[in-house]
């Protein structure tokens, strides 16, 4: 009796020693069952079962907390290297985070802003900061955002950029709380300040266009019309909707032989021939005619390819008119 009692306390402080290791962190632990009787070794067992589903578990959890460490460093590389200004605000409107690029772009370094409130940055132009702060409380409420927008922010020297700036929610556990917003900012000053300068520029030659005492047509790589100026139309007795959208065959001014030639010259013209100037018959709207001298240039798009071909178009005035003129 006293034997089997002495075989079960040296069973028992077996299983609990090997339950000692286990809860200081060796999960390689194994209780040796060997020498027990049915009952310990059942108990062993069971325990030994129950430790090696906690270094599963912890396995699996510590593989989880690698690739959760992978994942951060990856976003905060991303973050790093992006060249657009990233940054985090909480509900509260407060700079959480922002990236280095912001130094780039508007010269202010990230802690010049975090702890901030958007609004007290001095980035935002006083007759934006009402507007901006408002958009900000309906999505805090909504938990809806405009997606992109552009606006102009103000740098720390005082110059002023243009940004498109997209916005995306971060949601709290419950996915009904917003916790705050991640805003991806990218200056697009130099785009717009080209397309300002693109406008300005096809404004100066529209007006050349319209007002050149020179006839000019402008035609697309299949021959149709997309624009003439005034002074063909004046000319030719048409209005520019009677004239613009047809190609070769449709040209209400051109007689048949007209249309044959000059389909022939625009297409070596196509070809990347040089066709020199070449005269036409052109026929009014009142069937007058009058002889015309053709030079077409092309236009090549930022590939070198043709895109289009401007037509200047000189009447030609016979002797007797030059001696009435």
């Amino acid at each position: 009796m006293k034997k089997e009692i002495s075989r079960k306390e040296s069973a028992l402080r077996k299983i609990l020693d090997g339950l000692a290791r286990a809860a200081q962190g060796d999960l390689s632990t194994k209780i040796n069952a060997a020498g027990m009787d049915t009952d310990m070794a059942e108990i062993a067992g069971a325990c030994n079962d129950t430790i090696k589903r906690l270094r599963n578990r912890f396995d699996e959890m510590r593989e989880s907390r690698s690739q959760l460490e992978d994942l951060i460093r990856k976003q905060e590389r991303i973050f790093d290297a992006s060249r657009d200004i990233i940054l985090q605000v909480n509900r509260y409107g407060i700079i959480v985070e922002i990236n280095e690029s912001v130094k780039d772009i508007l010269g202010y370094k990230p802690e010049d802003l975090i702890g901030r409130h958007f609004a007290k940055s001095n980035a935002i132009t006083n007759d934006k900061i009402g507007y901006l702060t408002g958009i900000f409380k309906d999505a805090v409420s909504s938990g809806k955002v405009t997606g992109v927008m552009e606006l102009e922010l103000v740098g720390r020297d005082g110059a002023k950029y243009c940004i498109e700036a997209s916005t995306k929610s971060i949601r709290g556990g419950n996915r009904d709380e917003i916790e705050g917003f991640v805003v991806i900012m990218r200056d697009i000053t130099r785009r717009v300040n080209a397309e300002k300068a693109l406008a300005e520029s096809e404004k100066k030659y529209r007006k050349i266009f319209e007002n050149s005492p020179q006839g000019f047509m402008l035609l697309d790589t299949e021959g149709r019309i997309l624009d003439v100026n005034k002074k063909i139309c004046d000319w030719l007795g048409y209005r520019p909707e009677d004239i613009v959208g047809k190609d070769h065959i449709l040209y209400p001014f051109l007689t048949k032989a007209g249309k044959i030639t000059a389909m022939r010259k625009f297409m070596k013209r196509l070809s990347g021939e040089t066709v020199p100037a070449y005269e036409l018959e052109f026929i009014t709207r009142t069937r007058e005619v009058f002889p015309g001298q053709i030079l077409a240039m092309p236009i090549k798009d930022d590939k070198g390819k043709t895109a289009q071909f401007l037509v200047m178009i000189t009447p030609v005035m016979r002797g007797d008119e030059k001696e009435k003129s």
